[in-house]
């Protein structure tokens, strides 16, 4: 009789929790907040429908007028001499025989090899680097097996086990591209001769000139083909280029060569450009930038800054129109979550291997940790903001429906990133994660909240469960004694200092600006400080009101475009993506009150990278959504949407 009792009990207070946990969902979808931001798609028709716009969309003159432009420019790209030698130069190297491109390497690595040789030991020059030796070897050794070849560097390539599926599932290349039949001279003593030549300048010139030179030029080729690869190409290679001297410079590179592409391409009409209603404020956001840096106390340092902040804007716009279909979707999200988890394994060697830097802790405080974990990052904090970002979409792949392998794939980098995360020893971080990784289940699904529940139940005994150190530190939030809080608090008092003067318009944009107006107003001990140590104090610091209510109004015009979509939407395998995005972007937020996140070039592209892949994704899954309700109300289209949605 007890036994029933108790699980009567049991079935009551169950069914008490699922009817609290219905209303209070009931509540945030249909009270106030629900319709405030489910609405993105009426605020967007009503903005269409307004004056201006109507009367632009409407005019048929400016329109007749912009397409004529549009077609005699196409038809002078398509006639030009450029492009007709892009794609003579792409298919020379494609259809051209590997014996072609061995004999050029082994004129090159055997000449380069004499030269360096003779340069050490005829010369005595014990300067010579022993990198060229190697790489010149290396080169050599590599134009063996090409030598001997009859195939074609297309035929190799739709043979190989190992770059097939990268190229051709990875990267997107259409097959197509490889089986076409095209004949080129060999052109040996051309080759051979060029390579004598490279190779002989090797005694003066790095070998690693050649090689660097070689990668840009087949960057270039490849991205004017296809844009879609730039995009993939600086999501992949973000967190290693820190191991460059300078690291910005290739993903300066790989957005402008993506974004020249896109122009070309855009003008030729063979992609699109769409604005959607939240582009319009990320738009007056880099007019302000710029004028951010033509105004600035910072001078040429500040401008140079502020089209650093510009260009990498313009990705958002880039990632926006051109990752259109659920392929490209998957190829962003799966190559940033695959990067995140090899930057995370250096991390973890570097748990072994790093040296704690004095001004990352406060020793007298926490004396138990040896080492701040960066990866390719100059700073733990940044690779922080980078897992941040990284670490909900890998939750997303894991919990997606696949084999098994692929679950053991993602469940490892989602371990590895973790483990980075907790030796980050950034308790902003920490804290920015909590508040994801809840926002992520509860949005997932209602019934999370029983976990929830169970976890904040728990928490006074989770200090029993953790190891001290890590206890110890995320305790100490708050700890107004902490070096690193207190630093911040001063800080954060001489920024308010400088905005009493500098509130509406800001200083100007960059470390620049903020070097030459801030020590005049600092307080005793923080006069070096580079930033505001808040994205929200720095963004008011540079941009002033204006900048800080566009920012405001981006945020809550992606929170609405994504949570109508979630409303709408209930497809998990679509919603995935969309919830990461939400869970990334609001531990980054938390996270921005006491860390200026976007003072690293390589964060402010990943954070506008990760909104515009949402969005990108969010107009994928809309099209799906409004193509199978169009074929639920009109069975006769049935098999047309079933082969459009394949394709797509």
């Amino acid at each position: 009789m007890k036994k029933k009792s108790e699980k009567a009990f049991r079935s009551v207070i169950l069914e008490k929790l699922m009817w609290l946990i219905e209303r209070i969902y009931s509540l945030l979808i249909h009270g106030f907040f629900g319709k405030l931001f489910t609405s993105y798609s009426s605020a967007e028709k009503e903005l269409m429908e307004c004056g201006i716009f109507s009367h632009f969309r409407n005019a048929k003159r400016p329109e007749r007028f912009a397409s004529a432009i549009k077609w005699k420019m196409a038809r002078s790209f398509e006639n030009s001499l450029v492009l007709e030698t892009i794609d003579r130069l792409t298919a020379s190297l494609i259809y051209r025989k590997l014996k072609t491109f061995g004999a050029f390497f082994l004129s090159l690595g055997g000449y380069g090899l004499i030269a360096c040789l003779i340069r050490r030991f005829a010369f005595g020059d014990a300067g010579m680097d022993i990198r060229r030796l190697i790489l010149c070897a290396t080169i050599l050794l590599i134009s063996l097996p090409l030598v001997s070849s009859r195939e074609t560097l297309a035929e190799s390539l739709l043979k190989s086990k190992l770059l097939s599926p990268i190229l051709f599932k990875g990267l997107g290349f259409p097959r197509d591209t490889f089986t076409k039949k095209m004949v080129f001279p060999k052109r040996y003593a051309i080759v051979t001769a060029l390579g004598m030549v490279l190779g002989i300048l090797t005694a003066f010139i790095d070998p690693f000139f050649y090689v660097l030179a070689a990668l840009v030029m087949i960057a270039v080729l490849v991205i004017f083909r296809y844009p879609e690869i730039g995009i993939l190409s600086w999501i992949v290679l973000l967190p290693f280029v820190g191991f460059f001297e300078h690291a910005t410079l290739p993903l300066v590179f790989l957005v402008a060569v993506t974004d020249i592409s896109y122009i070309i391409k855009l003008i030729r009409g063979k992609r699109s450009f769409r604005m959607k209603l939240m582009d319009y404020p990320v738009l007056l956001l880099s007019v302000l930038y710029f004028f951010g840096g033509v105004f600035s106390k910072g001078g040429a340092a500040s401008f140079h800054s502020a089209l650093t902040y510009i260009l990498f804007l313009s990705g958002y716009f880039l990632v926006f129109n051109l990752i259109r279909t659920r392929q490209w979707i998957k190829r962003c999200v799966v190559g940033g979550v695959l990067s995140a988890t090899v930057a995370s394994l250096i991390g973890i060697v570097q748990i072994f291997t790093g040296v704690l830097e004095p001004s990352w802790l406060d020793a007298s405080l926490f004396s138990g940790i040896g080492t701040r974990i960066v990866s390719g990052f100059d700073n733990p904090n940044v690779f922080a903001e980078y897992l941040l970002l990284s670490l909900p979409f890998a939750l997303a792949c894991f919990l997606k429906k696949g084999s098994r392998d692929n679950r053991l794939i993602y469940g490892f980098s989602l371990l590895v990133m973790l483990v980075c995360l907790l030796f980050t020893w950034s308790r902003g971080a920490w804290l920015g994660f909590l508040v994801g990784a809840v926002l992520f289940f509860m949005i997932l699904s209602r019934y999370s909240l029983f976990a929830l529940l169970g976890v904040g139940l728990a928490s006074p005994w989770l200090s029993w469960l953790l190891p001290s150190a890590v206890a110890e530190r995320f305790l100490s939030i708050g700890n107004l004694a902490e070096s690193s809080i207190s630093y911040r608090i001063s800080a954060w008092h001489g920024v308010l200092q400088l905005l009493n003067k500098t509130w509406w318009c800001g200083i100007g944009v960059g470390g620049a600006a903020f070097a030459a107006a801030y020590p005049s107003v600092a307080i005793a001990g923080t006069q070096t400080i580079k930033h505001a140590h808040s994205i929200y104090l720095q963004l008011l610091t540079e941009l002033g009101i204006p900048g800080l209510l566009v920012f405001f109004l981006i945020l809550f015009l992606f929170a609405q475009n994504c949570f109508e979509y979630l409303l709408r939407v209930k497809n998990q395998e679509e919603r995935g993506f969309v919830i990461a995005g939400v869970a990334a972007i609001s531990a980054m937020l938390v996270m921005g009150i006491t860390d200026h996140i976007w003072y690293n070039y390589r964060i402010f592209l990943s954070f506008w990278t990760v909104v515009a892949l949402v969005n990108s994704a969010i107009k994928y899954g809309f099209s799906v959504f409004d193509r199978y309700s169009e074929y639920e109300n009109n069975t006769e289209y049935a098999s047309v949407l079933e082969i459009g949605t394949e394709e797509l």
